[in-house]
């Protein structure tokens, strides 16, 4: 078996914890920080830490993301964010997203 494709059930949790991830980033935005303080420590171990040998399954990944990556971006979708003239990653925008990063179609052909 591929090591790379997930259960069905596995399947169902990244499927849970996206929506859960993306409906409490929309929710959140009005109260976010537009430039948060970067956790420069937490940063730099993302930089720094080897690659596991093994997968770490979908919470973990999904656990990390909302742990280190959230909390260290810029929140361009928030309604304060004025640096670029670019329509908000809210709404739709983030499942049609994820459906186009399902195909991972070549758009050169």
């Amino acid at each position: 078996m591929n090591e790379l494709l997930l259960t069905d059930e596995e399947r169902d949790r990244a499927g849970a914890r996206l929506l859960a991830v993306l409906d409490g980033y929309e929710r959140g935005l009005a109260k976010a920080e537009v430039l948060p303080p970067p956790d420069r420590d937490r940063l730099a171990e993302l930089l720094t830490t080897p690659m596991p040998a093994q997968g770490i399954g979908v919470d973990a990944l999904f656990d990390r993301w909302e742990q280190t990556v959230l909390p260290n971006s810029a929140a361009v979708a928030h309604p304060r964010f004025l640096a670029y003239v670019l329509g908000p990653p809210n709404g739709i925008a983030p499942y049609a997203e994820a459906l186009a990063a399902a195909l991972n179609q070549n758009c050169n052909i």
